[in-house]
């Protein structure tokens, strides 16, 4: 049977999913500021080739986007968790942080 959740359980998955829409918040606005692009000195999508793909602002923007995707799984999965909880189901924990936190490919 599944797992009963507990007020513990509830309060963690809470503060855990306004946590990290706050810091969802902050980093959206400062891509936003950017467009989406920190280094703004990368490709156009147009240009995009072998050549360009591997740039140093290439890779800097790449990975602000995979932040931001990893920050909206993170924040989303934490506010699911927190909406089932609250209806007396305990889930597992959908990811590890997987661009900080994750050691292999198993633990996504």
């Amino acid at each position: 049977g599944a797992l009963r959740s507990s007020w513990k359980t509830i309060q963690y998955n809470f503060v855990n999913f306004m946590k990290y829409l706050c810091i969802l918040g902050m980093y959206s606005s400062v891509l936003v500021a950017y467009n989406y692009m920190p280094s703004a000195e990368g490709p156009l999508l147009s240009d995009i080739d072998i050549r360009t793909g591997f740039t140093r602002q290439q890779l800097v923007n790449n990975l602000a986007i995979a932040v931001l995707f990893q920050l909206y799984l993170t924040t989303f999965g934490f506010g699911i968790n927190f909406l089932t909880s609250m209806c007396g189901v305990q889930q597992i924990q959908l990811m590890l942080n997987p661009i900080f936190e994750s050691s292999s490919p198993s633990d996504f």
